[in-house]
């Protein structure tokens, strides 16, 4: 994978939860998960313990609808 990823929450509908799409540098959906709790579907994309932290940190910081590039 590359150096950059971006991060996209998806504010979900009623009882649905929170999601958060995760892209490359191409724009290409790399993942798709619920923000809440993130660790189980970080651990099946990355398998660097501080990529996963700084992406599980950065979750409840970001902005429902707006794409945020993050520096791995």
């Amino acid at each position: 994978m590359g150096s950059n990823i971006y991060l996209l929450k998806v504010h979900g509908t009623g009882a649905e939860a929170d999601y958060l799409q995760l892209r490359d540098s191409n724009m290409s959906l790399i993942g798709y998960i619920r923000c809440v709790p993130p660790y189980q579907g970080l651990k099946r994309l990355f398998e660097d313990e501080k990529v996963i932290d700084k992406i599980s940190n950065t979750i409840g910081q970001l902005p429902y609808g707006k794409l945020t590039k993050i520096e791995l």
